[in-house]
């Protein structure tokens, strides 16, 4: 008897566990949400994802309101977002990884989220957890449309899939977000393409559909600009065009001189 009931016990003690930690993760987040009317709604947040609504509650009572009718979310940043990041940018990659699944959980399509999932991609790829990396990041472009997705977090998902070497999904995933994704996003990916081809021994695509069209056709996205010209000067160096990779270094050096890729074709010359 004493041992079924301290069974008992124990059955209870760990319902109870997981329901703290269920609870901890669907965290009501102080936010203001700017409706596609321009209204603007001030109160404790919760996304409800299996209904694509957001869960609001006020001093007026809770109502829901759906994703369809919001513009954006905006919430105070998470007090122990920038510690976690100094931890990732010191080396300490895997200590930092509670606190950002913590914040992506409570955060949920509520503006940080995507902070946090970029650097919680990273943490695991500088882990070689390539699978979580990719699941984390698969989230966030499957929330709402691939619309919310970071390039950052885009050359991360991209890196992680190419070292899982998980080419066909990849190649799937940046036809998608070309066509669908942000141009922030899109822009990523035409380069990761480029980067495909490149690898298969296909230069001169890479170099005309993947790194030429995004310096050409997305230049208003600079984050992006830097790895493409670069990119570009090599193609153009393994097809022998020598004097055509001098102008994209020109350019990079010119445009760019604080790029990690400037100090690359630098240091290359």
């Amino acid at each position: 008897m004493i041992i079924r009931s301290g069974n008992k016990y124990m059955k209870a003690m760990c319902v109870l566990l997981a329901l703290l930690v269920t609870s901890s993760a669907m965290a009501d987040i102080k936010a203001m949400i700017i409706k596609r009317s321009g209204q603007k709604v001030v109160g404790k947040v919760r996304w409800k994802g299996s209904s694509k609504v957001y869960i609001v509650t006020t001093s007026a009572g809770q109502f829901q309101i759906p994703l369809s009718d919001v513009s954006n979310v905006r919430a105070a940043k998470p007090s122990t977002l920038d510690s976690a990041i100094r931890k990732i940018n010191t080396g300490a990659a895997s200590a930092a990884i509670p606190a950002l699944k913590q914040i992506a959980a409570d955060y949920e399509m509520i503006e940080w989220d995507v902070v946090a999932t970029r650097y919680l991609a990273e943490a695991y790829l500088k882990n070689n957890m390539y699978a979580d990396a990719t699941r984390v990041a698969e989230k966030i472009l499957n929330a709402s449309g691939n619309q919310r997705a970071s390039s950052e977090l885009m050359e991360i998902y991209c890196e992680a899939l190419m070292k899982d070497k998980k080419f066909s999904k990849l190649k799937s995933m940046l036809t998608r977000m070309i066509e669908t994704g942000s141009r922030s996003a899109a822009a990523v990916a035409q380069v990761k393409r480029g980067d495909i081809d490149r690898k298969n021994g296909n230069v001169q695509d890479a170099l005309i559909n993947g790194y030429l069209r995004t310096i050409v056709l997305y230049r208003d996205v600079k984050s992006i600009q830097p790895e493409a010209i670069y990119k570009a000067m090599l193609a153009f160096k393994e097809m022998g065009h020598h004097s055509r990779a001098q102008k994209m270094r020109k350019k990079l050096l010119a445009e760019y001189p604080q790029s990690k890729y400037s100090s690359q074709a630098r240091s290359e010359s």
